[in-house]
Parts: structure tokens; C-alpha cells; sequence
């Protein structure tokens, strides 16, 4: 039953969508006459009717029960040039271009090149970036650099392709490039929800047989200094910066258990503190004290915590964030440098991608073990 009612919803959302997109594209030549063929003028003309478009798509969405969208103080502030906000639907983009009229967008070239978005991206002045081409990549953020210094608004999703997971992913340089640049403030726009819904995993998986929740946050602006010939040092401090201001809000109260980055384990009444820095990367803490039982018969009047137990640990790291029982497939490029001893403060850092997880135990700076290890879910 449920699969059904998931169906019918997705057959009723996108026939939706797709009668309005063809009514666009009949609406468009009138346009076009309208605005004299002045592109500049059907541009503005075309995000206009786009933007009560993906208004009523989504009050249309709320009634048949797809989604819920709740918006926490929310901004039409017209000085806005530059927002950057986190990935994790769809949605998001809809629900931006929903609220902030005029706004321009990058939008990848296979959505660029769908027949029912074609016309929307071109009419609307929306950027196509082709990922695999670096030539019109360069073109495309040329063409950002430009619609800022002519004072228009530009949204980002800095992540550059939906989280699978709801949790923050690296952020990419480039937009912060211009913003030193322009010395443009960052408007952020947090968005959280109670599970997947559109976001990059397939259709199968997707969880709204019941609607989905939806969250987004206006946060305070991030000013930047404009700098004459900015370094890759600022750029990539600035992008460390807003990533750690997202990663801050993602730990606070607001958001919804999905897209928490902050998590404990309990690791034999030992509470390891998880922190997902990105989607794929952790950095776990833990204090370990003399009474852990993996120190009895380690050595007897000398304790240490085991090789074997430091690989365990990583294991049931992983299992909790990607919340799935994992097992440990392959053990390589171990090497154990120094012993750990009671009472020692350990961070543990951890990068995984395609079954693969590379470790780091350290303590005070200091590496103690590294290696890496593959795994298999269940």
C-alpha cells in the first residue's frame, strides 16, 4: 500500500510539473514579444513567473501530502547578492527561487539539457556548468563574476551535488573566490529535513509515503573584506570558515535528526563524541580510562589499548554514522607508532568512500596509529 500511495504521489507531483513547464514553454514567445526580444528584460520576466511557478508547485506538493516547507526568518532583504546554502534535495532549489525573486543559479548541464528544464534555465538566465570541461566551467563562473558586479543575486549550493546522507559535504572554492573578489557578504540558507526526499539517492529509496518536513534557515550574513589579488590561502580559509559555521548550526537544536553531524556512541560505557565534518569524513573523541575492560591483561602493570581494539573501535564508527552494521573485510598500511596508554585524550579521524575507510588515532597532536581498512554493510 505504501509503494502505492509513493507512486501515485510521484505521478501526480511530476504531471504536475510537467503541465507547467509546457505551459511556460507556450508562454515564452509572448514573452519574448513582450519584452521587445531584450534578453535582459525576459530574463527578469521569466524568473518572475518561475518564481509563483515553484510557489504554488510547492503549495500543490504540501496538499497531496509530498512535502512541508517551514521557513525560519526568512529574508526578501534586496541587498542579498550571494547566497550559499547546504544541498540536500532537490527542494532546495525550488524553495529558494520559490522566495527570492530575480535570482540566478548554476545548474548542471544534465538538468541544463532535460526538455521539461531546457527552457526554464535559458529563459531564466540560469548558468549551465558542464563538471567534466574546466574550459566551461571557467566560462560559467565568468559569467557569475560578471551578474555580481552588475548587482544581481546569485544562489550557490558550494557542495556542488546533493548529500546522500543529509550531511554537509565539502564545500568547492570557487564561489568564495568571487566573493573576495567582490567583497559580496554570504547570505547562508540552511536546509533540514526529517529524511530523504529527492536528494541524491535513488527514487526506490525515497521515504515520502508520509510528507516530508522541511526546514530552511536564513542565518546571519558572513561579511567578507574585498581583497585586491586574493590568495588561494584566503579563498580556501574563507570556505573553511563558512563550512564551520554550517557544521556549528548543523549541531545546535534546529535541525532534525537526519541531518545531524554530532553523535555518542557508547563504546563499552565509554561515550565516543562523533562529529561528521562532511559526508565523508569523521573525527571522533573519546576519553580512555584505566577501567575500559580492553586494557585488562594489556599488559599487566603496563595497560595498553590494543591494535586489534583501535581497528574495532573504527569499525563501530562507522557503523554509527552510517547507521548500518559493518564489517571489517581487509586490514592494510597499518602501522601503530606509539602505545596508548589510560587517561589518554584521543581524536580519531576517519575519511571513507566506496567500502573504504584510512584511519588516524591520535593523541596531543601527535599520531599514535594509522591504516586503512575495507568494509562491508549489511
Amino acid at each position: 500500500m505504501s509503494k502505492i500511495l509513493l507512486y501515485s504521489k510521484l505521478i501526480a507531483g511530476f504531471s504536475f510539473f510537467g503541465l507547467c513547464a509546457a505551459f511556460f514553454s507556450l508562454l515564452l514567445p509572448f514573452i519574448w514579444l513582450f519584452c521587445c526580444f531584450q534578453s535582459a528584460w525576459v530574463h527578469r520576466v521569466s524568473q518572475k513567473v518561475i518564481q509563483h511557478y515553484f510557489y504554488f508547485l510547492l503549495k500543490y506538493l504540501r496538499f497531496i501530502g509530498v512535502i512541508d516547507v517551514n521557513f525560519k526568518n526568512l529574508s526578501t532583504d534586496k541587498a542579498t547578492r550571494l547566497i550559499v546554502c547546504n544541498h540536500i534535495s532537490l527542494f532546495d532549489v525550488l524553495i529558494i527561487l520559490a522566495h527570492f525573486p530575480h535570482c540566478h543559479t548554476f545548474v548542471k548541464l544534465k538538468f541544463a539539457a532535460h526538455p521539461l528544464i531546457r527552457l526554464i534555465v535559458y529563459s531564466c538566465g540560469f548558468i549551465p556548468v558542464d563538471e567534466s570541461n574546466l574550459e566551461q566551467g571557467a566560462q560559467a563562473f565568468e559569467r557569475a563574476r560578471k551578474l555580481l558586479k552588475e548587482g544581481k543575486t546569485l544562489v550557490v549550493f558550494p557542495e556542488g551535488t546533493r548529500s546522500k546522507t543529509g550531511r554537509l559535504g565539502r564545500f568547492h572554492k570557487g564561489i568564495f573566490k568571487l566573493a573576495l573578489e567582490t567583497g559580496e557578504p554570504l547570505t547562508p540558507v540552511l536546509f533540514t529535513s526529517k529524511g530523504p526526499l529527492f536528494n541524491n539517492q535513488p527514487l526506490h529509496k525515497a521515504t515520502f509515503a508520509q510528507c516530508v518536513e522541511f526546514k530552511a534557515y536564513w542565518l546571519p550574513r558572513i561579511e567578507v573584506a574585498k581583497v585586491q589579488s586574493e590568495s588561494l590561502a584566503e579563498i580556501k580559509k574563507l570556505a573553511r570558515e563558512t563550512h564551520d559555521f554550517f557544521i556549528n548550526i548543523l549541531n545546535s537544536d534546529l535541525t532534525f535528526e537526519w541531518n545531524k553531524v554530532k553523535t555518542t556512541l557508547d563504546y563499552l560505557n565509554t561515550p565516543v563524541e562523533i562529529l561528521c565534518k562532511a559526508e565523508n569524513k569523521i573525527e571522533a573523541s573519546l576519553l580512555l580510562l584505566e577501567t575500559h575492560p580492553h586494557f585488562e591483561g594489556h599488559f599487566e602493570g603496563f595497560p595498553v589499548f590494543p591494535a586489534v581494539s583501535q581497528i574495532n573501535l573504527v569499525n563501530r564508527i562507522l557503523g554509527s554514522v552510517l547507521k548500518k552494521s559493518t564489517l571489517v573485510t581487509q586490514v592494510d598500511k597499518t602501522k601503530f607508532m606509539e602505545l596508548l596508554r589510560p587517561q589518554s585524550h584521543v581524536t580519531i579521524l576517519i575519511e571513507y568512500e566506496n567500502a573504504l575507510a584510512k584511519w588516524q588515532f591520535l593523541t596531543e597532536n601527535r599520531i599514535i596509529s594509522k591504516g586503512q581498512l575495507a568494509y562491508a554493510t549489511a
